[in-house]
């Protein structure tokens, strides 16, 4: 099933089911820290309204429930989870792939 990379939705249009975090209130703290981080990061790169969205919120919680380290990524970059969150993972992969052959 090849999609150009034109075509391809972003991340976030495609989320159909999160992580199971049940309870992990040290999950639910991440994300409520996380959304007061946002509120203070650049606006140009701020994810706060991507944070309120149902689906990314159920996500990043089963994330920070089983991932101590992808939670640390995430809290040290917001720019990058924005980027992750609205661009299609195949567009990142032909831009990596394109890097990748013009440095060899």
């Amino acid at each position: 099933m090849a999609t150009e990379a034109a075509d391809a939705k972003p991340f976030l249009e495609r989320i159909t089911a999160a992580p199971l975090a049940g309870s992990d209130e040290r999950a639910k703290t991440t994300l409520a820290h996380l959304r007061t981080q946002a509120q203070t990061t650049p606006a140009s790169t701020a994810p706060v309204p991507l944070l309120q969205d149902q689906r990314v919120a159920d996500l990043l919680v089963g994330v920070f429930a089983g991932s101590p380290y992808l939670t640390g990524l995430i809290e040290r970059d917001l720019p990058r989870l924005t980027r992750t969150l609205t661009r299609a993972p195949e567009t990142r992969l032909a831009e990596l792939k394109q890097a990748l052959s013009s440095d060899v």
